[in-house]
C-alpha cells in the first residue's frame, strides 16, 4: 500500500519532531496531532452551535460534529492506550479505524440534510479527516 502525498507530508513532518525516533514514537506524535486537531474542531462546531438558531437543522448538524469529534477524541485515546500497552497491530487498527470512522460522522450530518458548512467549518472538518486519517496509514504501514 502507497501512501498518499498528504500522508507522506505528515509522515515526514511528525519525524522531524524532537523525541520521535521509533515507529512507536511517530504514531504517538501522529495521534496526539490527531487529538488536538478533533479537540481544537469539537471546540469550533460548539461555538457554531451555540451562535446557531435553535431547533433548526443547522443546529442539530453543529451538534452532530460536536459529538463526533468528542468520539473521535475518545478512540484515539483508547489507541493511545494501545499503543503504550504493546497491544496487537490489529486492535490497533481497528481503533484507529473507529476514530476516522466518527471524523466522518460531521460531514454525513450535512450530507443528509443537503447542506454545506460554513469555508471555515468545511476547512476545520477536512483538516481533521486529514490528520486522523493519515494517522491511520501510518499505523497500517508501520510495524510495531
Amino acid at each position: 500500500m502507497l501512501m498518499q502525498a498528504g500522508n507522506k507530508k505528515m509522515c515526514n513532518t511528525l519525524r522531524k519532531l524532537p523525541g520521535v525516533s521509533s515507529p512507536k514514537e511517530l504514531l504517538t506524535a501522529a495521534v496526539k496531532l490527531s487529538m488536538r486537531k478533533a479537540k481544537a474542531a469539537r471546540a469550533r462546531f460548539e461555538a457554531a452551535a451555540r451562535a446557531a438558531e435553535k431547533g433548526t437543522p443547522m443546529e442539530s448538524i453543529l451538534d452532530t460534529c460536536k459529538e463526533g469529534y468528542d468520539s473521535t477524541v475518545s478512540a484515539l485515546q483508547e489507541v493511545q492506550r494501545c499503543i503504550d500497552a504493546n497491544d496487537s497491530k490489529a486492535s490497533l487498527i481497528t481503533k484507529m479505524s473507529a476514530a476516522t470512522t466518527f471524523t466522518g460522522d460531521c460531514g454525513n450530518a450535512y450530507e443528509e440534510r443537503e447542506l454545506e458548512p460554513s469555508l471555515a467549518l468545511k476547512a476545520t472538518k477536512n483538516n481533521v479527516n486529514r490528520v486522523v486519517t493519515g494517522a491511520l496509514a501510518i499505523a497500517a504501514k508501520l510495524k510495531l
